[in-house]
């Protein structure tokens, strides 16, 4: 699992469902990358906020856990 920097290019594959009363606010599959050059596997995207409200993109590529474990 890693954070990601602000100027990753993000490709949007698909939504996931994310329960009610969950702190994750995005959980979906994305490829990432450069515009020229991407990654050829899907990985998995977690949304949240850290304690002082600031925006995390968390990226994995483990598919078995909830998106509030993972966050």
């Amino acid at each position: 699992m890693t954070r990601l920097n602000s100027n990753t290019h993000i490709e949007p594959l698909e939504e996931m469902d994310v329960p009610a009363g969950s702190l994750v606010s995005a959980d979906c599959l994305v490829r990432i990358g450069s515009q020229q050059k991407k990654i050829k596997h899907a990985l998995r995207m977690v949304q949240t906020e850290d304690s002082q409200g600031n925006l995390l993109f968390q990226v994995t590529n483990r598919f078995d856990l909830t998106c509030d474990e993972i966050s």
